[in-house]
């Protein structure tokens, strides 16, 4: 394992470098399209740099003398010190200054030196006055402040001087076009790496003289002296080849030019040795130990983790090609590169790791949508967003309740805050006996006849739960108490058809076994005694062959109903499989029909069909939806009266099949429609025909089975059935 763990890591050391290149390309490729360092836009600025600074700085040659006899007062000057040095201000400061020692001249009770110290307070405290108001006064100590700011610029600049050849390398000889005055610093005439030259045809030098930014706090003091701020100057700037050595800028600008095609080349190489070489294999991040604990996570935590490995790998990268430019300046940017270099190469394995993972869980077919709602964001959206807004929802799904109450609350706290109010404003009580005239007491009243309304709600349901169905809740009003009345009216109701159900269903349950142990008993019983009558040896053979025939067509009778109880039972039971097809529909009844032709004349009934002339085609199973024909055209055989006609017709209503069997019952019918679907029912109470009472209930679950409906209609002597089966789209 440890041997994989190696192999893996060294390729994406790899792979980081690779990156590291092609970030290093994108975003310092200028580097490589840059010949030299003066044709850099990091000389240009340089450049420009210095020669903005040298204007205010040298070339402007200020003395501290020369720009005091250019200051001018004007008397924004004065209003400016006036509103800036308050008089109240200064006059509290004096008071505050004398009243402790007056203070003191009082415990020792020396009036001498009191009066000698109110006198001087008072004294300076008129002298202060005057002088704010003398306009002589105060331009004197306008111009002071002026000097004195003029002073700090000058010692400025002295200090800036001396940094500007100390962090630029530049020699120069340049001199002032409208005053001839030349300007000079270093040997212009050595040979030089850059040099520029200003003069009438290249072009001057333009530079300013003074910078507001850099010392005159008061960014008008040169203006209001009348200074020329642009000036013209014509010469050499040079940069010695000799200073180049001591210079950070053009060093650092050579070592990111090695960099920068050390670095290509490495990540060339690199994506070379990584496609043709040491190819990656899947089993070097097949580890067992940390899978298994991967997919304990949640799938929106594998998701997150996995972007926030890979969106890492960006900036890091970025981090590693931006410490490897200062590798040589300073032993902390060489450690910084090869942490750079270590977390990054540990996110690639851990983001492969994880893509791996995730591609091996959607291979094995994992339910994402099962996933995400059971993730850790769906568990805490459900926990903290959907739960407490379901319960808010639940305590305000009927708005008239909560709305009703919170006023209640509301008129009962008002009220207990009133009667505080009139024990501290006794004057009030004349509104406090209206308000609760008019609002208190019928609230109250509200409160007392809605809780009465809900108690007998209560009762109601404990009776309904004891099963006590006693006579219904009165309904008052349209209140949600009202609507839970009409609620709980309609569950008795309820109760009260379920239970009558209960009851038909027990005496159908007592009339299907009454009726199975008759058609049972009656066929069985035949058999036991012709069985005794064949034991009589003295039975003529002609008797012998008659009680032959009566078994056999006893058993035979018993074997049918048997087996029609047996395949009703296990069609009830939904463990009948159906073998579909496309079958027409009006061939089939065609066929029943014609089966059947023989026995209806014989009970001297007339048929009357009505079919479609196209097909009518349904997916059903042909055997099985022939037992439907075939019982309901025999049920019609058996138990319509003779002479009567039989009306059967198949047409189309809709996408549906509709066929229906109509005849008169030569029985008299009294039992329910719903009933005579219910096994071994039979229209002959008296159960004198053959019938086993099981056609209509095998029909019923056969169209159950099929999708269809099938309705019984009973008018009189008239019974009708219909059924519907979907047809083919």
């Amino acid at each position: 394992m440890k041997n994989k763990v190696w192999a893996a890591l060294i390729w994406c050391l790899l792979l980081n470098v690779s990156i590291i290149a092609v970030f290093q390309f994108l975003s310092h490729s200028s580097i490589n399209t840059e010949k030299s360092y003066f044709k850099s836009s990091d000389f240009s600025f340089n450049y420009g740099d210095f020669t903005s600074k040298i204007g205010p700085i040298e070339l402007a040659a200020w003395s501290a003398d020369e720009l005091k006899k250019r200051i001018i007062i004007h008397s924004e000057d004065l209003k400016d010190y006036r509103k800036r040095h308050n008089v109240m201000t200064e006059i509290q400061s004096t008071q505050e200054q004398y009243n402790h020692e007056i203070e003191q001249a009082i415990k020792n009770k020396d009036d001498i030196t009191k009066q000698a110290l109110i006198s001087a307070r008072e004294s300076q405290i008129k002298d202060i006055r005057d002088s704010i108001m003398d306009d002589k006064y105060v331009a004197a100590k306008v111009r002071a402040e002026k000097e004195k700011a003029i002073d700090n610029y000058i010692s400025n600049l002295n200090g800036r001087l001396s940094r500007l050849h100390d962090d630029y390398p530049y020699s120069y000889e340049l001199t002032n076009i409208k005053t001839g005055k030349t300007f000079q610093y270093g040997n212009i005439n050595e040979k030089a790496a850059y040099k520029q030259t200003y003069s009438k045809d290249n072009g001057y030098l333009t530079t300013q003289l003074y910078d507001s930014d850099s010392g005159d706090n008061r960014g008008q003091g040169f203006k209001e002296m009348q200074l020329d701020p642009t000036v013209f100057y014509k010469g050499t700037i040079i940069v010695p080849e000799k200073k180049l050595s001591e210079w950070q800028n053009y060093q650092d600008f050579q070592h990111q030019r090695i960099v920068f095609y050390v670095t290509i080349v490495c990540g060339i190489l690199s994506l070379l040795f990584l496609l043709f070489v040491y190819k990656c294999r899947k089993e070097w991040f097949n580890i067992q130990l940390l899978q298994r604990a991967y997919r304990t996570f949640f799938i929106d935590v594998k998701v997150v983790l996995w972007l926030f490995t890979m969106l890492l790998v960006l900036p890091v990268s970025l981090w590693g090609g931006s410490s490897a430019f200062h590798v040589n300046t300073n032993l902390d940017f060489f450690l910084e590169f090869f942490l750079a270099l270590l977390i990054g190469t540990l996110l690639i394995y851990f983001g492969i790791l994880q893509t791996v993972w995730l591609i091996e869980e959607l291979k094995e077919g994992k339910n994402l949508r099962e996933e995400w709602n059971t993730s850790a964001f769906m568990r805490a959206w459900r926990l903290l967003i959907v739960k407490p807004f379901q319960m808010l929802r639940e305590a305000f799904s009927d708005s008239p309740i909560a709305f009703q109450v919170a006023i209640i609350l509301f008129v009962l706290f008002m009220w207990g805050v009133g009667t505080s109010l009139v024990f501290a404003m006794p004057e009030m009580v004349l509104v406090y006996i209206i308000c609760v005239l008019v609002i208190g007491l019928p609230a109250l009243f509200i409160v007392f006849h809605r809780i009465r309304y809900l108690n007998k709600l209560m009762i109601a349901t404990n009776q309904i739960a004891t099963g006590t169905l006693n006579d219904p809740v009165e309904v008052k009003g349209n209140s949600i108490f009202a609507k839970q009345a009409t609620m709980l009216n309609q569950m008795k109701e309820g109760i009260h058809v379920s239970k009558k159900e209960q009851a038909k269903s027990e005496r159908l349950k007592t009339e299907l076994i009454t009726n199975v142990s008759h058609d049972l008993r009656t066929p069985l019983t035949s058999i036991i005694t012709y069985t005794d009558l064949l034991k009589n040896p003295d039975l003529t053979e002609e008797d012998r062959h008659h009680y032959v025939e009566v078994l056999d067509r006893k058993s035979q009778r018993l074997k049918t109903l048997i087996e029609d109880l047996f395949e009703v039972s296990k069609m009830a039971s939904g463990n009948l499989e159906l073998q579909k097809q496309r079958i027409d529909l009006t061939k089939l009844l065609q066929q029943a029909l014609a089966e059947h032709q023989e026995q209806m004349e014989k009970a001297s009934l007339s048929l009357k069909v009505t079919t479609p002339t196209e097909p009518l085609l349904a997916y059903v199973d042909g055997q099985k939806w022939w037992r439907v024909l075939d019982n309901l055209i025999v049920n019609a055989s058996k138990y319509a009266l003779e002479g009567t006609r039989v009306y059967v017709s198949l047409k189309k209503v809709g996408d549906v099949a509709e066929f229906v069997v109509k005849n008169v019952a030569k029985y008299e019918l009294n039992e329910d429609a719903a009933e005579l679907v219910e096994r071994f029912k039979r229209a002959d109470a008296s159960r004198n025909t053959e019938g086993s009472g099981l056609g209509l209930a095998i029909a019923q679950s056969i169209v159950d089975l099929h999708g269809g409906k099938m309705n019984i209609e009973i008018d009189g002597d008239l019974f009708k059935v219909i059924v519907k089966v979907p047809l083919t789209i």
